[in-house]
C-alpha cells in the first residue's frame, strides 16, 4: 500500500513540476516575444500566431497544475495531511493560481495585451514559482507583504524597461486580404478627324 502511495505522489509531483516549467516557461518567451514584437509598435501575424502557440503551452501548464493541485490536496486531506492544506503558504498558492486562471481567461484569445497587464501577469506567475519553489512556513501577514512589495517591484521594473526601451503602444496587424487590382478604364478613343482643307 506504501509504494503504491509513493508512486502517486511521485506521478502528481512530477506533473506539478511539469506544469509549473511549462507556465514559468511559457510566461517568459511571453516577456521576451513581446518586447521583440513591439519595438515596432505593430505586431505582425506571424508573432501574434507564436504569442498565441506559447499562450497554449502556458495554459496547459497552468491546467497540469490545477489538475495535480487538486489531486494532492484530495490526498493530503483523506491521508490526514489536513493541517497542511490550511498552512498560508499552500492556501495563497491556491490564491495566485485562481488569480492566474482569471488573468487568463481576460486575456483569451488575445496573444499580447498592454504592457501594465503583461508586468502584472508575469509577476503572478513569478510569485507563484517563488512560492511553489520555497513552500516557506510563514504567516499571513508576511505573505501579504512579501506578495505587495514583490508585484510593486517588479511590475515598476517592466514598465521602466518598457519606457527606456520607447516601446510605443502596439497595435495588431491584420491580415489584408488582396484584392482585385481595379481594371484601368480606356477612355474611349476620339475620333480622329482631319484638320479642314
Amino acid at each position: 500500500m506504501s509504494f503504491s502511495v509513493d508512486v502517486v505522489n511521485l506521478i502528481l509531483y512530477f506533473v506539478q513540476q511539469l506544469g509549473v516549467m511549462m507556465g514559468v516557461g511559457g510566461e517568459t518567451i511571453i516577456l521576451i516575444v513581446y518586447f521583440l514584437s513591439t519595438r515596432d509598435g505593430v505586431i505582425e501575424p506571424k508573432e501574434e500566431q507564436f504569442g498565441r502557440a506559447v499562450h497554449k503551452v502556458l495554459g496547459w501548464g497552468l491546467w497540469l497544475m490545477i489538475a495535480s493541485g487538486a489531486a494532492i490536496t484530495l490526498l493530503h486531506i483523506f491521508s490526514g495531511g489536513s493541517d497542511i492544506v490550511l498552512e498560508p503558504a499552500f492556501i495563497f498558492k491556491w490564491l495566485l493560481l485562481g488569480g492566474i486562471a482569471a488573468a487568463e481567461l481576460g486575456q483569451w484569445g488575445r496573444p499580447f495585451a498592454n504592457y501594465w497587464w503583461e508586468a502584472a501577469v508575469a509577476a503572478q506567475w513569478y510569485a507563484l514559482f517563488i512560492v511553489h519553489i520555497l513552500a516557506p512556513i510563514t504567516m499571513w501577514g508576511d505573505l501579504i507583504f512579501l506578495y505587495v512589495i514583490w508585484n510593486i517591484g517588479f511590475i515598476a521594473c517592466f514598465v521602466a524597461l518598457v519606457h527606456m526601451m520607447h516601446i510605443p503602444q502596439v497595435q495588431m496587424r491584420r491580415r489584408l486580404v488582396p484584392q482585385a487590382a481595379p481594371k484601368p478604364q480606356h477612355k474611349p478613343a476620339l475620333a480622329h478627324i482631319p484638320p479642314p482643307v
